[in-house]
């Protein structure tokens, strides 16, 4: 069986789960990659971006960001008044390229960047985003190596970083902001409810392997949740469990430091049904981005969307 995200043995659920655990612990370990950063742990990546947007005081303002990334990032922009200046990307990279960087006015007061698929970002649009004073956000949550997006090895590039813990490692819930800056925002308990629950059981291969082969049958389609009420904290497992996969060396997680392997095919669906067969499960990630389907004014990003199919490493 393969799977899009990182599968969870049993005998490890229970070590970690009668293990003790210090938070301190867990920062001093990320100051190694993070040195002299504010680091914030939340419940999700978009918890980790609301963490971020408020830190920053980008409420009210211009964001410019991919045309191509999740809808999951709606409900932010809707909550702190944020109006997106979307950008098309290069179907080779699923990011935009310079010249898109170019059309900018100084109306916008932050640029978010995305490390697609673990893709990452030029150098070249930081240097140039940097030349111009641009507040530099970087979507980090398809890295799955902290050494590859560390700012001790490399030189300042961006304002502030926000990780997707289950991309990561395999945790139910979880997200990280790394902010160069003092943290504004105040964190609000997490909701354990059924989601969370169901979360925590596809940890296990077996699970999500009946729950895949179920929603075959059913059609269940998962929908990125379309309310945010405000930044919440992760549950203590992931804390637990990113705690063990720094101290370990970042291994026994995920093979490469791709998120996934993104292809375009002229009849995704088709693919991805022999593949469930082979259980092999593929995934057409971002097949509803942000922007609407038929925008005319995004047409790689409208040529992906429909193509798109990412394979599991």
């Amino acid at each position: 069986m393969f799977f899009l995200h990182p599968k969870l043995k049993f005998t490890k659920f229970l070590k970690l789960s009668l293990s003790s655990f210090n938070e301190t612990d867990l920062k001093n370990e990320l100051n190694k990659y993070f040195p002299n950063k504010n680091i914030v742990f939340t419940d999700s990546g978009r918890s980790a971006l609301a963490v971020i947007i408020e830190s920053l005081s980008l409420q009210d303002t211009e964001v410019a960001l991919p045309a191509y990334i999740c809808d999951v990032l709606s409900p932010i922009l809707k909550k702190y008044n944020i109006t997106p200046v979307f950008l098309d990307v290069d179907p080779q990279t699923f990011q935009p390229p310079l010249s898109e960087y170019k059309k900018l006015n100084k109306d916008v007061s932050a640029i978010l960047v995305c490390h697609t698929y673990g893709i990452p970002v030029s150098t070249t649009i930081f240097s140039y985003l940097k030349k111009h004073n641009k507040t530099i956000i970087e979507d980090c949550a398809h890295c799955l190596n902290f050494s590859e997006i560390s700012t001790k090895s490399q030189q300042e590039r961006s304002t502030a970083q926000y990780f997707s813990l289950p991309k990561i490692i395999p945790a139910p819930d979880g997200g990280l902001a790394v902010i160069n800056g003092v943290n504004k925002a105040k964190l609000g308990k997490n909701n354990h409810n059924l989601g969370l629950i169901k979360k925590m059981a596809q940890l296990f291969a077996l699970i999500d392997w009946l729950m895949q082969k179920t929603k075959q049958f059913t059609k269940i389609r998962n929908l990125a949740n379309p309310v945010f009420d405000q930044p919440r904290k992760p549950t203590y497992f992931s804390l637990k469990m990113l705690f063990d996969y720094l101290i370990s060396g970042q291994k026994n997680t995920r093979v490469g430091k791709f998120y996934c392997k993104p292809i375009l095919a002229e009849d995704p669906l088709k693919i991805k049904k022999i593949l469930y067969k082979h259980n092999i499960f593929a995934q057409r990630i971002w097949s509803d981005p942000i922007i609407a389907k038929n925008s005319v004014n995004f047409p790689n990003t409208q040529q992906i969307s429909k193509k798109i199919i990412c394979l599991p490493m």
